[in-house]
């Protein structure tokens, strides 16, 4: 079971409410309350932003008394991981498709599985999985693809932007695919559609 051993705390005296902690938390674990941060412990991952972007320096990080369990995690139910898979399969991703290279843990599956069970931004689906912990880059498309499968239309925060989904071959339609000659593009999606019906889910580890 993954699990979170560190968590963020504050100085409350003497935050300024610059906000600076609020826009760089992935998991929306901060909240600004006249003009003062506040930590909402079981949404913290321990990533550590708030205490890189703290202009004042009076925040840090600290280890938890007791680990905290992501709430969604390896080993997944049989029912959660069917509804799942189901998503992967309907954002047309691979079940081994990798998410989130700084939090392993967060695989497709374990991601969808995070959806189904009520994610409906990017903030909830890291503070259920800690994704986004790292760096914040390479998680976002494939998580907003399987956001926008399961019928969410993700808005970036104000002054944010959002690079929306990636396009793959599974994208192209028609005479796209026919794309210039010697692209094989075509080909290459049946060869794709194959491997993907043939392939079997990784265990666990």
């Amino acid at each position: 079971m993954a699990q979170l051993n560190y968590v963020a705390e504050l100085d409350l005296e003497g935050c300024t409410g610059c906000n600076w902690c609020d826009i760089a938390c992935p998991s929306g674990a901060i909240t600004m309350s006249e003009r003062k941060a506040y930590i909402e412990d079981a949404r913290c991952i321990g990533c550590g932003y708030c205490v890189d972007r703290c202009p004042e320096d009076v925040m840090w990080m600290t280890e938890r008394s007791e680990p905290l369990a992501l709430p969604v995690a390896e080993p997944l139910d049989a029912d959660l991981r069917e509804r799942a898979l189901a998503l992967v399969a309907k954002a047309d991703m691979s079940v081994n498709s990798p998410v989130c290279p700084c939090a392993p843990s967060a695989s497709a599956v374990v991601v969808a599985a995070a959806i189904v069970s009520g994610a409906e931004t990017l903030e909830d689906v890291s503070a259920m999985t800690g994704m986004r912990g790292g760096c914040k880059i390479y998680c976002v498309a494939p998580t907003l693809r399987l956001l926008k499968a399961a019928g969410h239309e993700v808005k970036p925060n104000k002054g944010f932007r959002l690079y929306d989904l990636s396009l793959t071959m599974m994208d192209l339609e028609g005479s796209e695919l026919d794309g210039e000659s010697g692209s094989w593009l075509a080909e290459d999606l049946d060869v794709y559609q194959v491997r993907k019906e043939t392939s079997k889910e990784r265990s666990p580890e």
